[in-house]
């Protein structure tokens, strides 16, 4: 019990992952649930991050909504047909597994865990919604100051400083700075700016630019639900955009992949 790893971050950049084997999946081999003990009370006491400590489970003044984002790996968007209380209550959740999840496993295992106690159906389906297209903004092609091509690839780059490993162009600077107001990135797809995007904006993003490769990204725009002060001489988004990055942001319709939640129900008393 005295191991404990890092907090679980909700995340603000996702990319579409896919479930298709949810149903097979959900359960962690087979329906006996991993866990020995659970214990769930709606709470309004101090917020305690979604966290594993060896087998011991914790969160503490979290809505559903936020649970169902880390046990499924999905947006909020991707969420779909949920009672307005998995977004407004929040709970307190005490729970011991019958071993420690490895890192890859801790998503199942409360998937699981929420599917026992909030007896949970959920199927995914594919369903034609609203989304966004990122296509180049100008004629010529040219893109803006705010993107610029570079055979680096910072994933690599920082995967193997992680590792302990020498990769290819190994000293560049792979900058990576995720604000609010603002997007600093070296070296990376333009896929993960579409999925930047896509997080602030609620809705998907489609990278329909054509463009291949690596680039560096420097993109400064008004914050959106801030709880802080916001810098009012920023542009919004949508134009930040175009006019840094040289692209443009259409609103259009595609096929987007949805948990559909067919049942879930507040637990019952511990």
């Amino acid at each position: 019990m005295s191991h404990r790893r890092g907090l679980i971050a909700v995340p603000l950049l996702f990319a579409v992952l896919p479930l298709n084997g949810l149903a097979q999946d959900s359960r962690i081999a087979g329906a006996a649930s991993p866990f020995e003990a659970i214990s769930i009370k709606e709470s309004t006491g101090a917020r305690i991050p979604v966290q594993w400590q060896g087998t011991r489970f914790l969160a503490g003044a979290i809505p559903l909504q936020t649970l169902l984002i880390v046990a499924y790996q999905v947006p909020f968007y991707q969420l779909s047909d949920l009672p307005e209380w998995v977004r407004t209550v929040r709970w307190e959740i005490n729970a011991v597994a019958s071993r420690a999840p490895a890192p890859a496993e801790e998503a199942r295992f409360l998937r699981a865990l929420l599917e026992e106690r909030f007896r949970i159906v959920a199927r995914v389906e594919v369903q034609e919604r609203p989304i966004y297209a990122l296509i180049i903004a100008r004629a010529d092609g040219r893109l803006g100051p705010g993107l610029r091509p570079t055979t680096v690839d910072c994933g690599e780059v920082l995967s193997g400083r992680a590792t302990g490993g020498l990769p290819p162009n190994a000293g560049a600077s792979c900058r990576l700075a995720v604000l609010a107001d603002s997007y600093t990135r070296d070296g990376i797809p333009l896929g993960l700016v579409a999925d930047r995007i896509s997080t602030l904006l609620g809705r998907p993003v489609e990278d329909r630019t054509g463009l291949t490769g690596f680039f560096d990204v420097e993109l400064r725009h008004r914050a959106i639900n801030a709880t802080a002060p916001v810098d009012t001489d920023q542009p919004d988004l949508i134009t930040a955009v175009q006019e840094q990055l040289g692209l443009k942001i259409e609103s259009t319709r595609g096929s987007v992949q949805v948990t559909v939640f067919d049942r879930i129900e507040r637990p019952t008393a511990n």
